[in-house]
This record gives C-alpha cells, sequence and structure tokens, in this order.
C-alpha cells in the first residue's frame, strides 16, 4: 500500500511538473492532478488491457506505435473524468503520456535505488 501511495505521488508530482512544460496540458489544482494519477492508475489496469486486446492487430502491424496512441487516448479519457484538467487534442495528450511515462520511470528507478540501498546495513 505503501508503495502504491509513492508511484501515486510520484505520477502526481510529475504530471504537475510537464504541465508547466507542456502546452495544451493543465490541472486547476494540485488535487486534480492526483485524480489524474489515482484515475490512470484505475484505467491502465482495467481498460488498458482490453484496448491493447483489441488492436492488437494495429499494435503489431505498426510495431508497437499505436501503443502510444493507446495512452494518449487513456490521458484523453482522463481529461474527461476529471474536471480540473485539461487537454488540448491527441497529439499533446500522446506527448504529455510519453514524457510521463519517461518521468515516472525515472523517479520511480531513484526513489526505489535510495530506499533499498537505506535498507542495507
Amino acid at each position: 500500500m505503501k508503495s502504491f501511495i509513492i508511484k501515486l505521488l510520484i505520477t502526481t508530482f510529475s504530471a504537475l511538473a510537464l504541465a508547466y512544460v507542456i502546452k495544451g496540458i493543465a490541472f486547476n489544482t494540485p488535487l486534480d492532478a492526483f485524480w489524474f494519477a489515482f484515475v490512470m492508475a484505475f484505467l491502465n489496469s482495467t481498460l488498458k488491457p482490453v484496448l491493447q486486446f483489441f488492436t492488437l492487430p494495429l499494435t503489431v502491424f505498426s510495431m508497437g506505435l499505436f501503443l502510444l496512441v493507446i495512452n494518449g487516448l487513456l490521458v484523453l479519457i482522463a481529461d474527461a473524468l476529471i474536471d480540473g484538467m485539461h487537454v488540448q487534442g491527441l497529439l499533446r495528450a500522446i506527448v504529455f503520456s510519453v514524457a510521463l511515462s519517461l518521468l515516472t520511470l525515472v523517479l520511480n528507478a531513484f526513489f526505489n535505488s535510495k530506499s533499498s540501498s537505506s535498507k542495507q546495513p
């Protein structure tokens, strides 16, 4: 549970930081970014596998690039569900999702290595 909350906070921070960098992405409050992280965690665990299954031929044909479109669509769905979030179009949602994935990957690796090194004697 602690790990899940830490990942939510990392995603929240990353989304807020990227909203300042990428034009066309905005959150009204930091709480909206937290809800975005929560909704994305839910969508990634429920809807994303279904979308990946039904779009498998497109994904194979595009050599995996269609997965970027799926991630962008999930960001747009989260935008539709959260009143305090604003995304201007699919292309910006795709750019945001790629940047968010990379930033959270780096931050999760940093915090995981930091916590594992502190546990060693």
